[in-house]
């Protein structure tokens, strides 16, 4: 990193004779002392750059929508008689197609009932069931730990409480998982007849996403995320959002063909767990990673929600390492800036290469094959003739070759279009999906555990403060200090040791003589002061480091303000100049000259690709109550500015 070397011109003896107490001792019982990161020697594994603080509990709620969703747009194809006027809100006529997007008729609700259709189970009435002596969850004690559930066993329970739902999960040995057997209130008197209980279906499956907090630029759908995993495997947590619907039989045999081809490849092979390809590349698609046929091993890191010798797809990167194939890094995602409750490890660095804020590691695991199955146009909702011109080669090329398999070549009919959109159209879902690493149950071996390193998220929030390293350990906007060649460090004789605001004491020291504006700029003479060092990691500090992780005693960077008082400025990625806007989120700032200045000719909607939105997908501002970290992607604090303090004090050496 580039050094700063004005301040250490100083006479140390000045420094020292300038520096001055405020109280206290070293006995004085309101000095704090940060934390410590363990040594390399205990840590669970040399890969994890930072440790799991705590064991996961599961508590709380989880919410469970019951029904398919559909966007208040008119269907072309009226074949399967949906009545998407159902879906939306107030009494107007659904949006017309090809206007999906226009903000002034997006307006969904999340299910035709809400009152009916959403509701929320307690993690602890779910314990209570599991401990019934007849109770057929959970399913897997083979694969959790006591007090840990799956996906499935929430919706078993859910079937439980609802007399308008039964499910009964089967086991299948071909497949390796339960398959579901469920009947549904299709009269929706709120009760299951003898003829709605004799008439199951084997196509309902559970769709879901973990918590995502307060976050609304999340590009998804309401149906959740379509997923090509076991259920019975799928880790439930707290606060997640499962949505219980019907598939096409499209869906359930494209699911279930990877189901077997997974277990007969574990059959194949001994009952080992050999994946046929790991792979890693960067940003410009050269490999930095590929491993044909690679054994993995369990490494038991997560026994808080496993049982001992459950492999996850974490595992399959550490056996990487393990076997001196890669060199790779993991670090621990507590609750985030935006309130999403991750508590996972995630994939920060292959071979060197490193995340740093929004940019990094996206990691998708599945078959080759079906990498490509779900697709998403820009957020503009197609309808089943699009699908068949792109096929043509006329008109979005985007659409072009979608759910081929569904009719072997021949080209779509307009129900076969209808179907693709409906179950996948959606950006997430299949092969990539928002499962974290270590709790990915890898059981049955998937054909490619695959992670690409990605720089394109920052354009597409269109973001003013990006702090990037460069090739050589630099950053483009500031200068980093090296406390490693600090003149005059202090000790923990210090009464002040481990506090980073130096101004709680020592306000107005060396502003004159020295030019110190800064409480981190102290940090060059003074050394850390007892902070801990870095784990790793170079930009976006704050991303960790609020809520159950907030930083005490730094200033303005400790806390938060409401976006009513924010007052942007900057130039954003795609050069929007936000200054001069009214006092607000930036966010919303973004939105609304992003879609001034693409609007297109008949004033639809043109704004960026990652727009505000709610649950329902209807577009939305952030409210001027709703709160924002100091430090985010949009401002940062003028005394503890993320990460430029952050490296200073806290260098990873």
């Amino acid at each position: 990193m580039k050094k700063h070397n004005a301040i250490k011109s100083v006479l140390p003896a000045i420094l020292l004779s300038t520096l001055t107490a405020c109280g206290g001792s070293d006995s004085d019982p309101a000095t704090e002392v940060p934390p410590t990161e363990p040594p390399v020697a205990s840590k669970p594994h040399e890969s994890l750059d930072l440790v799991q603080p705590r064991k996961a509990v599961f508590d709380g709620d989880i919410t469970v929508y019951l029904g398919r969703w559909y966007p208040c747009m008119e269907r072309e194809y009226k074949g399967d008689g949906v009545d998407v006027s159902q879906y939306c809100t107030g009494d107007e006529a659904p949006t017309p197609m090809g206007k999906y997007n226009d903000n002034e008729f997006n307006r969904n609700k999340i299910t035709p009932d809400d009152s009916k259709f959403i509701f929320k189970v307690n993690a602890d009435d779910i314990k209570a069931y599991a401990a019934q002596p007849d109770s057929p969850i959970p399913l897997r004690p083979d694969v959790y730990a006591d007090g840990h559930f799956s996906v499935m066993d929430i919706v078993l329970y859910a079937s439980h409480v609802r007399d308008d739902l039964d499910v009964k999960a089967i086991w299948n040995e071909e497949l390796g998982t339960h398959l579901l057997s469920t009947a549904w209130d299709t009269d929706g008197d709120g009760t299951l007849s003898e003829t709605e209980l004799s008439n199951r279906s084997t196509d309902w499956y559970p769709s879901y996403i973990w918590h995502d907090g307060e976050f609304d630029r999340l590009q998804g759908t309401p149906n959740l995320e379509t997923v090509y995993v076991r259920a019975d495997l799928g880790l439930a947590k707290s606060k997640m959002r499962i949505r219980m619907q019907p598939y096409n039989r499209a869906v359930t045999e494209r699911r279930n063909m990877q189901f077997k081809l997974q277990a007969d490849r574990r059959r194949a092979n001994g009952d080992k767990v050999i994946v046929p390809l790991v792979w890693a590349i960067d940003a410009q698609g050269n490999d930095i990673v590929k491993v044909q046929n690679l054994e993995v091993t369990a490494h038991d890191l997560r026994t808080d929600i496993f049982q001992p010798g459950v492999i996850t797809s974490m595992d399959v990167w550490l056996s990487l390492q393990d076997q001196g194939l890669a060199d790779v890094r993991f670090t621990y995602w507590g609750t985030m800036s935006t309130s999403s409750e991750v508590n996972n490890y995630a994939l920060t660095s292959v071979n060197g290469l490193r995340a740093q804020g929004m940019v990094g590691w996206a990691a998708a695991t599945g078959e080759m094959f079906a990498t490509q199955d779900f697709f998403l146009d820009d957020l503009e909702w197609p309808v089943p003739s699009d699908l068949i011109a792109a096929d043509k080669g006329e008109g979005d090329p985007k659409l072009k070759g979608k759910c081929q398999w569904m009719h072997g070549g021949q080209g779509h009919t307009i129900e076969s279009a209808q179907i693709c959109i409906d179950e996948w159209y959606n950006k997430f879902g299949g092969f990539m999906d928002h499962d974290m690493p270590d709790q990915e149950v890898m059981h049955y071996p998937k054909g490619v555990i695959f992670a690409g390193y990605q720089t394109w998220m920052p354009a597409q929030f269109d973001i003013t403060e990006r702090h990037f390293v460069d090739e050589s350990g630099n950053y483009e906007n500031q200068v980093i200090a090296d406390i490693n060649d600090a003149i005059a460090p202090l000790t923990d004789e210090h009464f002040g040791w481990g506090i980073a605001d130096c101004r709680n004491c020592h306000d107005d020291v060396h502003k004159g003589s020295l030019g110190v504006e800064q409480p981190y700029e102290c940090a060059t003479c003074h050394g850390s002061n007892g902070a801990m060092k870095g784990h790793g990691e170079v930009s976006r500090c704050f991303w960790c480091h609020t809520e159950d992780n907030q930083m005490a005693h730094h200033g303005s960077a400790s806390g938060f303000m409401k976006f009513g008082d924010v007052v942007c400025d900057g130039t954003s990625l795609t050069g929007l100049n936000l200054a001069g806007m009214e006092e607000g989120s930036c966010a919303n700032a973004v939105n609304t000259l992003d879609a001034e200045r693409l609007a297109g000719p008949n004033g639809e909607w043109g704004g960026i690709k990652q727009p505000i939105h709610d649950q329902a997908d209807n577009l939305k501002y952030y409210g001027e109550n709703e709160r924002t970290g100091i430090n985010n992607d949009w401002h940062n604090s003028e005394d503890f500015p993320d990460p430029y303090s952050c490296v200073t004090c806290h260098p990873n050496d």
